[in-house]
């Protein structure tokens, strides 16, 4: 699977997933939603854990206000937004596998 925003690497039984977008402190763009759902989505049962790195000096600066602001969403858009990213969090967290976040630089908003 490709990502333009993302690193995917296997060590071993670990797989590695490292935002890649330093140039926006790694903030998080409808594009980058989706591939962390693909990448997360695509964890086999080998997968007994999950480092979430980030490229560059900050870790994630959040949502990609220059994006939200841009796209002048409605409101039913903005909350099927806020849907998505719960979802994607979601699987993140209760995924039932491991997730170690390797925090450095700013950690903002959703970030964190």
């Amino acid at each position: 699977m490709t990502y333009q925003f993302l690193n995917v690497e296997s060590d071993g039984d670990i797989r590695v997933i490292t935002l890649n977008r330093p140039a926006k402190r790694n903030a998080i763009s409808d594009e980058v939603l989706d591939e962390l759902d693909r990448a997360f989505s695509s964890l086999g049962p080998a997968v007994r854990a999950v480092v979430l790195a980030a490229n560059g000096p900050h870790f994630c600066a959040g949502l990609d206000l220059g994006e939200h602001h841009s796209k002048a969403r409605t409101a039913a858009e903005f909350m099927h937004m806020c849907q998505a990213w719960h979802r994607v969090f979601d699987k993140i967290q209760y995924g039932g596998i491991p997730v170690v976040g390797a925090l450095h630089g700013a950690v903002v908003g959703g970030g964190m």
